[in-house]
This record gives structure tokens, sequence and C-alpha cells, in this order.
């Protein structure tokens, strides 16, 4: 998100089209840029400053740096000036973002307490085998909301109350996920539903059982996977190179309010997942 936003802010300064997101998003504050800037190419400046704020969100910071290096010797070796020009336009605007971003409170949920599994009450969730993971980011709905005034802005719907049941609207569903489940299993791997839920599938680690043999495998992340289906509309559409950049920024706050929202109604009454149960 983060660089999408550096990239978008750095093309849409000036735009007549798109507005910048300035006074839009949380804390977001006008850019100040220094005098001098004129006739910049702000697409070259736009992937530089996106390129910029990305090593500072990835593990291998290295292999963008290497990647972004090499970019930057191509394009500095047709126009040095052009690119010395867009260059400094683009680091204005990351830093500017950067300096944003580490105010997100992302940092300090890093070192809050993990969720509690410590309870008799069946309807809480709780590690399930083989891989037996923890709860992944129980403190995420105290992330900056950026557009909403908090992660519980907007409440979705509850789920079924927990019950065994199963005159309850609870077992029916889990009973009705069950039988799907063992349907889709029963026509195999190769089967259209099977291609059909890897392709929807966004669950970016996988636990692998061969025997007394354990593995992962890794995947895209959830946000990631709905990017790639953005990237394949915008391709579908023939979508301009700003368009690009204002639909992707669009999908990224979208899918962070749903993030927020989804974590929050998890820490208001987590509920037996019924996939924990089958």
């Amino acid at each position: 998100m983060y660089p999408n936003i550096a990239a978008y802010e750095t093309l849409n300064q000036n735009s007549t089209v798109y507005k910048s997101l300035a006074g839009q998003l949380h804390a977001f504050h006008k850019i100040s840029f220094d005098e001098g800037f004129e006739n910049v190419n702000i697409r070259l400046a736009a992937m530089i400053a996106y390129l910029d704020v990305a090593k500072e969100l990835v593990f291998s910071r290295e292999k963008i740096t290497s990647y972004g290096d090499s970019l930057y010797k191509q394009w500095k070796s047709k126009n040095p000036n052009v690119f010395l020009q867009a260059k400094k336009y683009a680091l204005t605007t990351s830093k500017h973002v950067i300096h944003w971003m580490n105010q997100d409170n992302y940092k300090e949920t890093r070192t809050m307490p993990e969720y509690n599994i410590l309870s008799d009450d069946p309807s809480k969730w709780e590690p399930t085998p083989p891989a037996y993971m923890e709860a992944i980011e129980p403190h995420w709905n105290k992330i900056r909301a950026f557009a909403l005034d908090s992660a519980s802005q907007f409440k979705p719907i509850p789920p079924p109350q927990f019950s065994m049941d199963k005159r309850s609207l609870f077992y029916k569903e889990l009973i009705d996920v069950y039988t799907v489940n063992m349907g889709i299993r029963q026509k195999g791997d190769a089967s259209e539903e099977i291609a059909i839920a890897q392709f929807w599938d966004c669950n970016p680690y996988v636990s692998i059982n061969k025997g007394h043999f354990m593995f992962a495998a890794k995947k895209i992340t959830p946000g990631a996977h709905w990017i790639g289906i953005c990237k394949i509309a915008c391709k579908q559409i023939q979508s301009s190179f700003e368009g690009i950049y204002s639909v992707f920024e669009l999908i990224y706050i979208i899918l962070t309010f749903i993030f927020l929202e989804k974590i929050q109604l998890k820490s208001l009454k987590v509920k037996s997942v019924k996939g924990n149960l089958i």
C-alpha cells in the first residue's frame, strides 16, 4: 500500500484528473517540494518513489535495492539529467510517505502479547493439528484506520452463535461446509472445483505433511492475491499508467478496511472456525 501511495502522490501533485490523498487519509499532509522542479518525468519519478518505499517493507531489502539499482543504471544511461531530476523529485515524496508510514502503530503491535488460548470455552479459537499455528495478527485492529474513524466504524454482522445442537444455525452451516468439502475431495485434485478453489485461495502459508515430514508451501498474501486480480482487470481494460496506480490505491485502501474490520470482529468475540471442527 505505502509504495503505491508514494507513486500515486508523485503522479498526481498537479493532476486535474486524480486528487492527492493529502487530507483524505488520517495524518497524511500535503507534500512540500523545493523550488526548481520543472518538466519532471513524473512517470519515471513515480517508479523510483515506489521502489524507495518498497525496500523499507521487505525482509530481503537488498533484493529490492539491487533491482532498483539495475533499473537506475539503465534509466540514467539514457538521459542523466532527466533521471537525476526525477529521482530527486521522487525521493521527496518517498521520504514524506516513509515518515507517515512509521506512525501507523504497526511497529508497536509487534511487541503486544499473543492471543491467549487458555480457556475452557469450547467456542474459543485454538491451534489445531498438524501445524498448531499461533493466532495471526490479534492486534491488527490497532493499526491506523487510514480513512475510517476506527476499526469498529462499520461492524460486520456477527457469525452464528456457536452451538453443537443439531438444530442450530451454526451446526447446519458446519455440516454444509463438511458436505461440500467431502464432495470435492471425492472428485480429486484434477477437478474443476479444486482449480477454482486454488485460484481464489489466499492462504499464504499451507502446512503439508508427508508421514513424519512436515513443510510449508508459501504463496502470496491475501492482499497481494486481490492485487493480482486487479492487475488482470487493468490489463483487460488497457488502463492508463496513472489509472493503474489510482485503481490499485483504491483496492489497497478497501482491503485495509476489510482486514481491520475482520480482526475487530474476531477480537470482540472469537468463535471456533468451522474448519477447525472438521
